[in-house]
């Protein structure tokens, strides 16, 4: 299983970006909660209140999954991330056969 994770700007942007990840079967499952962010950008750093999607898929499917979240995405740098996570045999079924 492949998991990949993107901080969003609030619960609607990460919201529609999962669904549109799960209704193309680019994902199985997405996950989205609040998160609290300190980041440097342009040489400050900031804060902000951001909202953490991840994403359940097959290691096959990054590439596309990334070009989807780069689409819908509102910031000019999403920083998109990605590991490898073992799991239960069920769940890993589970998973290929969604994203078939």
């Amino acid at each position: 299983m492949l998991v990949v994770s993107v901080t969003c700007k609030n619960r609607g942007e990460a919201a529609r970006i999962a669904r549109a990840l799960v209704g193309k079967r680019l994902a199985a499952c997405a996950n989205f909660f609040p998160v609290q962010s300190c980041f440097w950008w342009k040489g400050k750093q900031e804060r902000a209140a951001e909202y953490m999607l991840t994403a359940k898929t097959l290691p096959s499917r990054f590439g596309a999954v990334t070009r989807e979240i780069a689409a819908l995405h509102s910031y000019r740098l999403p920083v998109i991330h990605a590991h490898r996570e073992r799991t239960t045999e069920a769940a890993g079924r589970w998973l290929r056969e969604e994203l078939r």
